[in-house]
């Protein structure tokens, strides 16, 4: 069975930038670099709707041969809107409806097996949230989390907030760089 990955990054590549210190052309390029190990690996990719990293590995992964890219998508504006988000779901090979966005978002640490962080946002936070709550109420199916230090910026010493660590601390692994994400799931999983 192919290992289901999920990546959760920021769809804003500017505002990456601007706290990463990092041009969108880099993290767009590591955003394809990911999406090409995924679909070399033979792994299933779940990620929200959206732009910026989200779009970037998605797109990556079908133009590698991906077997199949997910998105996961509120059913209701409930509680932000959709419609920015709407034409994202004829890009990838599946569209899977949820009531709501808080579904939508806990879907993409809730189904896969590793989830990928590819830089920090408001969303980022929100799915770091649910995947701490599964640490001290199991019910997903989330074993690791990685998180890429080169798209994070250096707030946090290159890492989570010390609050966020600290719970996903039984499920969280840091690779230094993108490269090092194909020698992780080679080697784990």
């Amino acid at each position: 069975m192919a290992l289901q990955v999920g990546i959760i990054g920021p769809t804003n590549l500017g505002e990456m930038a601007i706290f990463t210190g990092k041009t969108p052309e880099f993290l767009m390029g590591r955003a394809k670099l990911v999406g090409r190990i995924l679909a070399e690996l033979g792994c299933n990719l779940f990620t929200n709707a959206g732009d910026g990293m989200l779009l970037g590995v998605g797109q990556a992964y079908l133009a590698s041969g991906g077997a199949s890219w997910t998105v996961l998508l509120a059913e209701e504006p409930d509680p932000w809107p959709t419609y920015h988000v709407l034409p994202y779901q004829d890009k990838a090979s599946v569209t899977v409806w949820k009531k709501d966005w808080y579904r939508a978002n806990h879907a993409t640490v809730e189904i896969p097996t590793v989830c990928i962080c590819m830089g920090l946002s408001l969303g980022t936070f929100g799915e770091h949230v649910f995947a701490g709550w599964d640490i001290r109420f199991p019910r997903m199916n989330l074993k690791q989390l990685i998180v890429i230090q080169e798209l994070l910026s250096d707030w946090y010493r290159g890492g989570l907030p010390p609050e966020i660590e600290y719970v996903l601390k039984p499920k969280l692994l840091y690779v230094p760089t993108a490269e090092e994400v194909r020698e992780v799931l080679t080697k784990k999983f």
